[in-house]
């Protein structure tokens, strides 16, 4: 959780988190922590920041289109 501080700001941290989450699965693509990691990340973003659902249906969307591309490649 992230306290004090003005709204914009724990919004921007928040972001934040997100794009670190996701650098950290581009760098182990298969790593269940850093799936874990991003989807906590929209998760926390959705209860701290926005009450909008895209922030929580974003999260098993990016891991099914990973796992797609990850088939895909395999065949």
């Amino acid at each position: 959780q992230i306290h004090g501080g003005s709204a914009e700001d724990r919004a921007t941290l928040l972001q934040e988190s997100v794009t670190h989450a996701k650098a950290s699965v581009q760098l182990g693509f298969s790593d269940p922590e850093a799936w874990l990691g991003l989807g906590n990340a929209y998760v926390t973003v959705y209860f701290q920041a926005t009450r909008v659902a895209a922030d929580l249906d974003r999260a098993p969307a990016d891991v099914a289109k990973k796992l797609e591309d990850a088939r895909n490649r395999v065949l």
